[in-house]
């Protein structure tokens, strides 16, 4: 007999597809669906996602779920919202978009944001905020905004993300909350917003446009009649506003729990490398990185992070060049999993350090494009010899590479990481990056991880746990594998090899930039 409320949903709105699974109380995952939701790219560096497209791909998604999971609207205990990083949703008034969402990837206020690090405002607010002002930036944006369309920010009642976009749409609410708000506008010591960020950009009088902030562990909302009647779910079903979805991903990967001397590293299309603090540190990220700190969801803890395209994304290059190859030869039918599964084979099989591939980080320290999207990345030690396994393997390495940087950024050795996203199942990434980074690797079995940390917000929101302490024994514990032990040769070759990791970052974007510069 199914009892009733037994059921918690996330729901995740990524930069290309909307996202949902249930979990059952414990935190088992029963099903999860997805529904795409591809960004539209403009000429001048703009990434743009359409409001209405994003709400309906959520409805979808839901729908979707509700199909697989029986008698889902009645089982379902909570509805638990998570999202994409940084970007600008504007809405007015009544709750209806006033233009297209700015995507934290597009570049259009990079000159903006240029200025103001050349100038003492750039180090002003990253002291403040304690996160580095990029392109994808919400304050930035909107001041971009201002800047070329004064007429959008005019209409906009509220600036929201993505995740907020959708709690408006479910509850009605304008709300936000701090993993995502204080990077932009507040202090990340207190986790409020902070009038000295608008005065230090001069959008003082846009204060009425910073939405509630609401605390997901605390507060939810209640799903309303239209979006009971759209997703299909029960009217009056609890909404809990989560953290953005790399906060989401770490707490559900035991980020919190198990100590200072842990990392975290979420490898999905992008990467992201995690630490806790139990004080508010500021960490000083080198120009190339983008990231800070930000309050953990659990009271009196902050999380650093350093984000890069260095991950999944740098690998379809190669997985695209297979599939390019045996298309052309007329064999068709080999699965994206098989090849997926024969490249991770290869690159066990050879030689470490045969070549280094440098996935080097945009320029202006911003989410910028990964190479498989703009070809920005290096191949050194080619040679005769060089084989189709070394270049698998040397995929890996550098992403171990990035991944050592990233911590080195964070001023953290941890001693042990947590390994989750897409490339957390593929066994050569998880050995090699515990040798790069010098660190046994505990991998974590969740396929959507960002959503299992909102479900877990969730159930300490609803009162089942007294807090996320509490929680941990069943949405974490029984996922996390077994400490992967390091290999000590392939660590020490590693650690020479990083120092040439080290030099081509220092030569790539100069090469980028001429590159650029010869072909137009």
């Amino acid at each position: 007999m199914r009892h009733q409320s037994d059921v918690l949903i996330g729901l995740d709105a990524g930069s290309a597809a909307v996202v949902a699974a249930a979990f059952d109380r414990a935190g088992r995952q029963i099903a999860h669906a997805a529904i795409a939701n591809p960004a539209s790219l403009i000429e001048d560096g703009g990434v743009e996602q359409d409001l209405g497209a994003t709400w309906q791909a959520s409805v979808r998604t839901l729908r979707l779920l509700a199909e697989q999971v029986p008698d889902l609207a009645r089982r379902t205990a909570a509805l638990a919202l998570t999202g994409q990083a940084d970007g600008t949703w504007l809405v007015d008034e009544d709750g209806d978009p006033v233009a297209p969402a700015l995507l934290g990837s597009d570049r259009r206020s990079a000159a903006l944001v240029a200025r103001w690090r050349s100038s003492a405002i750039g180090p002003a607010l990253e002291a403040l905020t304690g996160s580095r002002v990029t392109a994808g930036t919400q304050s930035a944006q909107l001041a971009w905004l201002i800047e070329q369309r004064p007429t959008v920010v005019v209409q906009a009642a509220s600036v929201l993300h993505a995740k907020d976009w959708l709690y408006l749409c479910c509850t009605g609410k304008h709300a936000t909350e701090m993993s995502q708000a204080v990077p932009a506008w507040g202090d990340f010591r207190t986790g409020t917003y902070d009038d000295e960020v608008r005065r230090l950009i001069g959008l003082e009088e846009l204060a009425p446009l910073l939405p509630e902030l609401v605390d997901g562990t605390r507060h939810h909302a209640q799903l309303r009649d239209a979006a009971a009647a759209a997703t299909g779910l029960w009217s009056g079903t609890p909404v809990v506003l989560g953290p953005v979805d790399v906060i989401a991903a770490a707490l559900a990967s035991g980020l919190y729990g198990a100590g200072p001397a842990l990392g975290c590293t979420l490898l999905g299309p992008d990467g992201a490398h995690l630490r806790l603090h139990h004080e508010p540190v500021s960490i000083r990220l080198p120009e190339q990185h983008a990231g800070g700190t930000v309050p953990f969801v659990a009271p009196g803890m902050w999380a650093s992070h350093v984000a890069h395209p260095a991950a999944a994304s740098n690998l379809d290059w190669l997985l695209g060049l297979c599939e390019e190859l045996l298309a052309e030869a007329g064999l068709i039918g080999i699965a994206r999993a098989e090849l997926i599964g024969m490249l991770d084979r290869k690159a066990a099989q050879a030689e470490p350090g045969a070549v280094l591939f440098h996935p080097f980080l945009a320029e202006s320290g911003s989410r910028g494009p990964s190479l498989g999207a703009a070809g920005c990345g290096q191949l050194h030690g080619l040679s005769a010899r060089t084989t189709f396994r070394d270049l698998s393997r040397a995929g890996y390495e550098g992403l171990g590479f990035a991944a050592r940087d990233a911590y080195a950024a964070l001023d953290h050795r941890p001693q042990e990481i947590r390994l989750a996203g897409e490339l957390a199942r593929r066994a050569t990434c998880g050995q090699v990056l515990g040798a790069c980074v010098g660190a046994p690797v505990r991998r974590v079995d969740r396929a959507q991880p960002a959503l299992a940390g909102a479900a877990l917000v969730a159930s300490v929101a609803l009162g089942q746990y007294a807090g996320i302490e509490q929680a941990l024994a069943e949405w974490v514990e029984p996922w996390l594998g077994v400490a992967e032990k390091v290999d000590p040769a392939l660590e020490v070759l590693y650690d020479r090899l990083f120092e040439v990791y080290r030099l081509a970052q220092g030569q790539g974007a100069a090469i980028e930039r001429a590159l650029t510069a010869a072909t137009g």
